[in-house]
Formats: structure tokens, sequence, C-alpha cells
């Protein structure tokens, strides 16, 4: 059976894209620590111009932003940091793998 270049380098692959993920993931992260931020991000959260179906959505978060902005900037910043430190290192990598999708959901 003759196998082609991905499959003998599959491992290799897997831990080349879990870098480039968690790269992508802290730079993301350091990002929320921009100065001015916290001061721009309620604005940055608005339901206007959304589909309807989403309205709901954006109007929540619109919310919970103006009411304490630095809160969530920086929450979402450490948890994308902790994302991609993880992925880069393969720490606990089921558990980032996870707090990936459900980070990328918000």
């Amino acid at each position: 059976m003759v196998e082609g270049w991905f499959a003998r380098n599959a491992s290799s692959l897997k831990v080349v894209f879990r870098a480039v993920f968690g790269v992508l993931w802290v730079i993301a992260g350091s990002l929320k620590f921009q100065p001015g931020l916290v001061d721009q991000f309620p604005g940055m959260v608005s339901a206007d111009g959304q589909p309807s179906w989403l309205q709901g959505w954006f109007t929540f978060w619109a919310a919970q932003a103006a009411s304490n902005a630095a809160f969530w900037v920086y929450l979402t910043g450490t948890l994308e940091l902790a994302v991609g430190i993880g992925l880069i290192f393969g720490l606990m990598r089921k558990v980032a793998y996870l707090g990936g999708a459900v980070l990328s959901l918000f």
C-alpha cells in the first residue's frame, strides 16, 4: 500500500496546525490589552446592522459591554491567551479545543 506525503506526516501536520491556531489566539488575546480598547468596546458591540435573528444576542451583549466593559474585555483577552498558550504548547489540549470552540461562539 502506497502512503501519500500527508498520511506519512499527519502527526507533524497536526502539531503545526495546532501551533498556528495557538499563535492566532495569542495575537487576538494580546490585542484586547491595547490601550483605549476598554473605552471603545461598548461602541463596537451594537445590534445595529445585524440580521433580525441576531438582534437579541447583540442587544444582550451590548448591555453587558455598556455596564462593565473592562471586565468583558480583560476576561476575553485572558481566556484567548489561555487557549492560545494551551494550543501552542499542547497543554490540556482537549480543554483548549473545547474552550476555543465555546469562546469563538461568544
